[in-house]
């Protein structure tokens, strides 16, 4: 019975770590989307300014 109890905690223990590394990288994830396309802006603008 101990070791069902002992299990069943590492279990959730071992969930909740993967549950933050999820949230971790989803979070990296939405800085990178953001980053790529702030930097497709800049280049849009540039590509504008220097039009004929």
């Amino acid at each position: 019975m101990r070791i069902m109890k002992k299990k069943a905690e590492a279990n959730q223990l071992l969930q909740q770590v993967f549950n933050n590394i999820e949230q971790r990288l989803d979070r990296l994830l939405e800085q990178m989307e953001s980053q790529q396309l702030q930097e497709l802006r800049v280049m849009r603008n540039y590509i504008n300014s220097h039009d004929s």
